[in-house]
């Protein structure tokens, strides 16, 4: 038994549930960099915070496979972070963590997981000025790749 000494606030329990879908302005308030489950790639894994409206403060997850054995899931990681990046405002990054504290708009989808139950997927990335997509064609060639790139 543990010794434990705690006085009642009035603070609420927090809901888990999935966010209903939607657009959302919030902003990456917490990113990772670490090797996938198989240890067949890199996941750049991030935290959305809400920070307007009925949902303030609720966070919604999203992982990037940015380098993967499946180019194919590596290639729409890199476009969703290249989309991510200029919704923030940002052309290049060295580390995760320049992410951070920007405020952009995510669309959010509910997915129907036959393993997890409910989870909320995020479709898009959007600057705060208007709708910025995901770049559909490839890097041109000679640019410089960036860390995450292979």
């Amino acid at each position: 038994m543990a010794s434990l000494t705690y006085q009642k606030t009035e603070e609420e329990e927090t809901s888990f549930d999935v966010l209903p879908a939607g657009q959302y302005i919030a902003v990456i308030s917490d990113s990772d960099y670490k090797p996938n489950k198989k240890a067949t790639g890199m996941l750049l894994s991030l935290t959305y915070t809400v920070i307007d409206g009925e949902q303030k403060g609720r966070k919604v997850f999203e992982h990037l496979s940015v380098e993967h054995e499946n180019e194919k899931a590596a290639e729409i990681a890199r476009r969703s972070l290249n989309a991510i990046m200029l919704a923030v405002g940002l052309s290049s990054i060295k580390d995760s963590n320049q992410l951070h504290d920007r405020p952009l708009k995510i669309d959010v989808q509910v997915k129907d997981d036959a393993t997890y139950g409910k989870q909320n997927k995020i479709v898009k990335h959007t600057g705060m000025e208007g709708v910025v997509d995901a770049p559909k064609a490839a890097a041109p060639a000679g640019k410089k790749k960036q860390p995450w790139e292979k």
